[in-house]
């Protein structure tokens, strides 16, 4: 049996704008990743194909890889941990992150040094 629905009120496109501006939209980069765990140091060793080729200290057990390398990409790119999001290849060596910028200048910021890792002497590392 169908129940009957109550007439909505139309709405027009005449209303007022919001009296409050709106924040500005945080900026989303998306990092590939081709993540080496069990290594001495983490550390970025520079470009694997079209990803930043990471070395990660960490043994991937438990997802203990997945979160010292999320805690090295907020570490290295000035980003709180909580702005590093993993979204996919939560079990490969090939992952995608979210890096989640505030504002524009951030997102430049961290364009800029994801550019300087990708570069094949670049080398930051961050000891276990």
């Amino acid at each position: 049996m169908v129940t009957p629905r109550a007439p909505q009120p139309k709405r027009t496109a005449g209303h007022p704008p919001s009296a409050r501006p709106s924040p500005p939209a945080p900026a989303v980069l998306r990092l590939s990743v081709h993540a080496v765990p069990g290594a001495k140091t983490t550390q970025a060793a520079g470009p694997h194909g079209d990803a930043l080729k990471v070395r990660v200290a960490a043994p991937p057990v438990d997802g203990a890889a997945n979160a010292a390398l999320q805690r090295f990409l907020a570490l290295t790119l000035g980003l709180p941990p909580s702005a590093v999001e993993l979204l996919s290849g939560d079990t490969q060596r090939r992952k995608t992150f979210a890096l989640h910028c505030p504002d524009e200048p951030t997102r430049q910021r961290t364009q800029a040094q994801v550019a300087a890792l990708m570069a094949p002497q670049a080398a930051a590392s961050v000891k276990k």
